[in-house]
This record gives C-alpha cells, structure tokens and sequence, in this order.
C-alpha cells in the first residue's frame, strides 16, 4: 500500500484502437489516486495500437506501482478481461474502454465512496460521451444519465430499461471469484455481467461524470 490506500487495479483491454488508446493510458495516469496497477492486454491488433502503447511504457513504468503489458493473439473481449482479472493485484478493479477514458477523479472519488460504504461490492458513477475533439455531448449525456439516477433493480437490467454504464469499480475477489468473471461463451459480456452485479449486489452511484466514452467509438466498435 502507498500511504495505507488499497491497490487499484485497472485494466484495459485493447483492439485496433490506435488513434485513442494513448489518451486511455494518459487518463489513468492522469489520476490524483497514486496507488494503482495498469494492466494493458492487446488482444490481437492489426493497427499500430501496439506501437502507441509501447511508446508510453517508461511513462506507465515510472507512474504506477506495477505495469504489465500483454500483446497476443486475438482471443475476444471477455477472454481478454479475464486475463487481466487473473494477474489483477489489486483489492480493488475497474476497467476503461481503449477508447474511452477517465476523470481525473475517477479513481479516488470511487474509492471514497466505497470505503465509506463497506459493505458494498461495487460501485458506479456517471458518464459522459463525447466526441473525436473530446467535446461532451449533452444531449446524449443528459439521456444516459437521467436513467442511472433512480433504483436500478434486476428486472431494470433483464428487461433492457438501464444499461449500466462500464464505470464500475468492484472487489477484486468479489467480481472474479465469487461472480466467475466474465463468461467467454457470450457476446454480450457486458449485459450478462450486469445481471450477475444486479442479482448479487445493490447498485449504487457516484453521482458524477467521471468516465468519457466516445460516441463515435461506440458506433464503430
């Protein structure tokens, strides 16, 4: 621990995304919580991605208390996530999108939150899209948004009236042992680890935006 705070550990799982994942790294970096594992895996690129990443490694070494950084085969998402699940160090875990980024707060604002709430597994906190210059759409923001600010419940998620948005942060454990990670056999990992959050845990948010995720990036992922 750095100053008595837990471990975070994030984890990006990267594919052809080479003109944003350097500015998904400088996010993480950019963060005012100090005690933080990166892990990058690339799970198969055929752009330049790979490039970008290994241009900020002394960055990334120098910044965080550990930095792995993984290029294999193609193996899909939910592969990929579990991997970085299995070396996570962390007690804590999130994830960005290599097309997404994070507050700058992000970090440390979920922290709080979840060490004043200790017996929640999880947390989540608004979002924000924007576009290629990284101007914030408010329209589509103040959409999303607006339906994350009430109870969110199974049948909420089952049914395809929340979506919940990837700003989690989890226990380590809780998320890799007691959920299982993520199912490989799914397409839709996302969806399916969202009712397995909603059927064991009471969602809750930091009622900021603190995740930007491109809107652009949304429509051609």
């Amino acid at each position: 621990m750095t100053n008595n705070k837990p471990l975070v550990s994030i984890i990006i799982p990267c594919y052809n995304h080479e003109n944003y994942i350097q500015n998904s790294i400088q996010s993480v970096i950019d963060q005012d919580y100090k005690n933080i594992e990166l892990i990058i895996i690339d799970d198969g690129s055929t752009d330049r991605s790979v490039d970008k990443i290994k241009e900020m490694s002394t960055y990334c070494e120098k910044r965080f208390e550990n930095y792995v950084f993984i290029h294999r085969a193609n193996k899909g998402v939910s592969a990929t996530l579990n991997q970085g699940l299995s070396i996570a160090q962390g007690k804590y875990v999130s994830f960005c999108s290599s097309d997404d980024s994070y507050h700058p707060e992000k970090v440390s604002r979920q922290m709080l939150f979840l060490q004043s709430n200790p017996k929640l597994n999880c947390c989540y906190t608004l979002i924000c899209f924007v576009d290629e210059y990284s101007n914030i759409i408010e329209s589509e923001t103040e959409l999303v948004n607006s339906k994350l600010n009430v109870s969110i419940s199974f049948e909420d998620i089952l049914k395809f009236k929340i979506n919940l948005p990837i700003t989690g942060m989890f226990i380590t454990k809780y998320i890799r042992d007691k959920l299982g990670g993520f199912d490989e056999t799914l397409s839709a990992e996302d969806y399916d680890m969202n009712l397995k959050v909603a059927q064991e845990s009471k969602i809750c948010f930091v009622k900021d935006r603190l995740y930007n995720t491109y809107l652009q990036g949304l429509i051609g992922s």
